[in-house]
């Protein structure tokens, strides 16, 4: 295979919210008119399509998700109640991974069409070819920060009401906020944490406690999807200057 061409591993590294822009530049290769909208739950970005032919309209919510594991059957039923909600004929759920067998069956029940990694990336290559191509150039995936910062992780959360991307650098956490618009999209940095002002970390189900700052300790309560997960992260990202100490868990 050409190894310009787009591959799953490719689209894996690319910023949920460009892949989201992605899919939506996709179906408009493919003909299809697009609006991007903010209407699912998990903050992500629904992309309505439609064509019109001859008086002929055909309207569609086709929802992007950038997986490496399946998506189930929980989302899958989600997902289906929009045709029905939003009075449309009917969605598109769009993947990089795979569906699992209860997911494909709940979505044959709604009607859902289901793409999975494979047919994404053979429709990337039909229709947005060059793309692929500039994708690699840019250096096969790799997110930098404006400060020139590479990242190795982020992570959907909301702190006091406002959703954020939490983004992990070798040596900071940064708040990002992003606002998108028809088709466009503005990155905004809004706070930098340094890894070594980080002195503990308290997590529950949905919610993870930071304390920074030793001499004046603050608490920051972010909402956040898998706090598991980024706590984890915490502690593999912390710089050799922090001389292996560990985190103080408190509760």
């Amino acid at each position: 295979m050409n190894d310009l061409m787009w591959e799953i591993n490719q689209l894996l590294k690319i910023d949920p919210y460009d892949f989201e822009r992605l899919v939506a530049h996709l179906f408009e290769k493919m003909g299809y008119n697009t609006r991007s909208t903010q209407q699912s739950r998990d903050g992500g970005v629904d992309i309505e399509i439609s064509i019109d032919n001859f008086g002929l309209s055909h309207r569609w919510l086709v929802q992007a998700k950038r997986y490496s594991g399946p998506v189930g059957v929980k989302e899958v039923r989600e997902y289906g109640s929009l045709s029905y909600r939003e009075n449309v004929d009917g969605v598109i759920i769009v993947t990089t991974s795979s569906f699992t067998g209860e997911g494909r069956k709940e979505g044959a029940k709604h009607n859902l069409k289901l793409i999975e990694g494979p047919l994404l990336t053979e429709m990337l290559n039909h229709y947005c070819p060059d793309e692929g191509e500039s994708f690699h150039r840019k250096g096969r995936g790799v997110d930098v920060l404006e400060t020139g910062e590479e990242v190795f992780g982020r992570h959907s959360a909301t702190i006091e009401g406002n959703k954020i991307w939490l983004v992990l650098t070798k040596k900071h956490i940064y708040f990002e906020k992003i606002t998108t618009a028809l088709f466009s999209k503005k990155k905004e940095l809004i706070r930098r944490i340094d890894a070594s002002s980080i002195i503990g970390l308290k997590q529950d189900t949905n919610s993870l406690y930071i304390v920074i700052d030793e001499k004046n300790p603050e608490v920051l309560a972010l909402s956040i999807r898998e706090p598991k997960s980024f706590a984890e992260n915490l502690e593999l990202f912390r710089p050799s200057f922090l001389r292996g100490e560990t985190l103080l868990k408190f509760g």
